[in-house]
Order: structure tokens, then sequence, then C-alpha cells
């Protein structure tokens, strides 16, 4: 049986070493959260729990956050820093989106087993809050109008991604013949 004292303290030190280790304390991690649209009305006790389960991790600039074509489980919310999507096709790479701070990005992964569409690179210095798969699924269960929203938003996402693939199509084909 755990004294109150021994689990007060245990508290207080995982809550420093979770502020040390994550480069954003807990009240940043609540506030990033809440911005993002699929998590801004979630109640902010249940938001603190997601809080402390999701690490930060810093990137440089030059690094990938996660490679098209491999497996990944980890939604990825942009504190700091700016990140570019890109897509790789044959010889060529597309910058397809730069995030703007608070984006969330990478969130299929939380739905489904699948190979990244696209690869995150870190322009310059950059960190993320990371969403972890299980933490995602098991928070879900409780608010289950959060994985709602997270589709909504992929699928505009992936609607606004398929229009700027032609808008690219389009350029390179320019001067050609157009099919009907």
């Amino acid at each position: 049986m755990r004294r109150k004292g021994i689990s007060m303290i245990y508290s207080e030190d995982f809550e420093k070493f979770m502020t040390a280790a994550c480069s954003c304390g807990l009240n940043e991690k609540i506030s990033l959260l809440r911005r993002v649209p699929a998590f801004g009305s979630v109640p902010i006790d249940q938001l603190k729990v997601l809080a402390s389960l999701c690490p930060c991790k810093t990137y440089q600039g030059g690094e990938f956050v996660f490679r098209q074509g491999t497996y990944d489980t980890n939604g990825y919310i942009l504190k700091i820093g700016r990140i570019r999507m890109i897509r790789h096709y044959k010889d060529r790479s597309f910058i397809v989106k730069e995030l703007e701070v608070d984006e969330f990005f990478g969130g299929l992964a939380l739905l489904a087993d699948i190979k990244r569409l696209f690869s995150a690179y870190a322009v310059e210095t950059s960190t993320c809050l990371v969403v972890p798969r299980d933490v995602f699924k098991k928070f879900v269960i409780q608010f289950p109008e959060v994985s709602l929203r997270m589709l909504e938003i992929m699928v505009k996402r992936i609607a606004a991604m398929e229009d700027r693939f032609m808008e690219l199509y389009v350029e390179e084909i320019k001067g050609g013949e157009m099919l009907y």
C-alpha cells in the first residue's frame, strides 16, 4: 500500500521529469491541444490526461519526422518551427504543404495501420507534440467525437492535397494536349 506522501512526491518528480524531458511542460501541451480543432472542445481534465501521455520531440533542420512509405503509429502537432509535407513520385519530390504552428499532421496513422502517404521534413529545428496511436485509441473511446472531427479534418486535407497534385500535374503538361 502506498502512503499518500510518497505518491505525491512521485507525482511531483514525474511532472518535473516530463517537463525536462519533453521541452514543453504540461500546461504548454494542454494549451497546444486546445488550439487544435479536433481536441478544442474536450474538457480540460481529460486534456490533462492526454497531454501527460504525449511527449514532445525536437527535430533538427534537415531531419525527417517520418518518411513516405514507412509505417508509423503517431500523429503530430507542430509546436515550434517549420515542417514541410513532401510527396515523392518517381524521381521527383513535390512540396505539398508547409505546416503552420499548432497544425496537426500525420493523423491517418492514428486511424489506420497504413504506410505514410507523404514525408514530413523539418526545414528548421522544430518541436512537435507526439500523439501515440495507443494513447489516441484509448482517448477516443471516452470522446468518440474527437475521432469524427479527426476524420473530417483528414478527409478535407486529402481533398486539398489531391487538388494540389492536379495543379502540379497540369503545370507539368502545359503545352501538351488535353485529353477528355
